[in-house]
């Protein structure tokens, strides 16, 4: 029936779009289906991100985007609306609402939980103590610059992430992106923090100076085995320690240069791009009010040239899927009597979800007549 509903809407949508393409104003489309997502595109052109388009090719999509190559964006909400960052558009248009109540948060509200550490250019900080101006450490083992910072309440579910060589977990809400290598893969993903699982590695990005590379290690005997291991490849070796700020424990340091002469099959085993943290275990619930009867506080950072930053030892996803400076206009697309109702049952959804899950509710009966329901929706279209 929502497949039905979103067809009759894509001429609207194309409308919209056309008017604003035409004004030089970049615009995002989210839709939940693929057929409606590749029939805005045909009309449209621009950019196309679906669950069908290849990992390798997303963020080429989105930089071309980004750099204003294009001027309409078009996705799926599964596959373009989760932790892209899309800040050269003002405005969305929204062709359909998702069913699945947790998908109807924004994706501002993919967050990291207070209290937890960003490696800053100064030291470890809590979240909440990061200012606008200060730069953090990217994925790509950069520096860069905090432009924006958001936070709110959260009452929904939080992922707990324990690894080694991490002094505390790693908590964020379920859905937040973490940079991860699956269990027998090769190359990085991008991925939910439920989605994680133990025996999978957090990754921690190479420290990268005037081509000089840092490895980062809580164990001297490891850092001792990696200077004779480096020096043994005929590189440029060097050595300092640094004690955290808060927990006070010793980090050791050992920075190296390339020699050209070196073999390269050995050089790619020993720096490779990032340090690898096994994760240990993952626990997923609901977040907890502290003893004055308050929920935690999550935060997120909008990094400038890039879409991350680093909480303890991982690199996680800047999820906000708009950044833009400018007041962002969101236009849902609504058909009638029907999107009404449609919209009526998510959030009774939603409510009796959440109070089956704090106990305060035993099953969702009555939750929806399905049978009801169709004929009431057959009878508006």
């Amino acid at each position: 029936m929502r497949k039905v509903g979103s067809k009759y809407k894509v001429n609207t949508g194309i409308t919209l779009a056309t008017e604003l393409r035409e004004q030089g104003q970049p615009v995002v489309i989210f839709t939940e289906f693929v057929d409606s997502a590749k029939a805005l595109y045909t009309a449209l052109g621009g950019e196309l991100l679906t669950g069908e388009t290849p990992v390798a090719e997303r963020q080429e999509i989105v930089d071309r985007f980004q750099n204003g190559e294009s001027l309409v964006f078009t996705g799926t909400i599964k596959a373009g609306g989760v932790g892209l960052t899309l800040t050269a558009a003002s405005n969305v248009i929204l062709l359909d609402r998702p069913w699945t109540p947790g998908e109807m948060e924004q994706a501002e509200d993919r967050c990291i939980v207070e209290g937890q550490k960003v490696l800053t250019i100064n030291g470890y900080k809590c979240i909440e103590a990061i200012k606008i101006g200060e730069k953090v450490l990217t994925h790509k083992g950069q520096w860069q610059q905090v432009t924006k910072t958001n936070s709110r309440e959260h009452k929904e579910l939080i992922t707990e992430i324990s690894y080694i060589r991490g002094c505390h977990p790693l908590r964020c809400t379920s859905d937040h992106k973490i940079l991860v290598r699956k269990k027998g893969a090769i190359t990085p993903e991008w991925i939910e923090a439920e989605s994680a699982l133990p025996g999978d590695c957090l990754l921690f990005p190479r420290l990268k100076r005037n081509n000089q590379v840092e490895f980062v290690s809580a164990s001297e005997t490891l850092a001792s085995q990696m200077m004779t291991l480096l020096a043994g490849l005929e590189m440029n070796v060097t050595y300092r320690s640094i004690t955290h700020p808060t927990s006070k424990n010793q980090h050791h340091i050992v920075s190296y240069t390339v020699n050209p002469k070196a073999d390269n099959q050995l050089l790619n085993e020993v720096n490779p791009e990032y340090s690898l943290c096994p994760i240990r275990e993952v626990k997923t619930g609901y977040a907890k009010k502290d003893t004055n009867g308050k929920y935690p506080r999550v935060y997120d950072l909008t990094v400038a040239e890039d879409h991350s930053f680093v909480v303890g030892l991982a690199s996680v996803h800047n999820c906000h899927r708009i950044g833009a400076k400018d007041t962002v206009n969101s236009i849902w697309i609504q058909l009638g009597k029907i999107d009404e109702t449609i919209d009526e049952l998510i959030k009774s959804k939603a409510k009796r979800i959440e109070l089956v899950l704090r106990g305060k509710r035993k099953t969702l009966r009555g939750l929806d007549k399905p049978a009801e329901l169709a004929k009431e929706l057959l009878t508006i279209l």
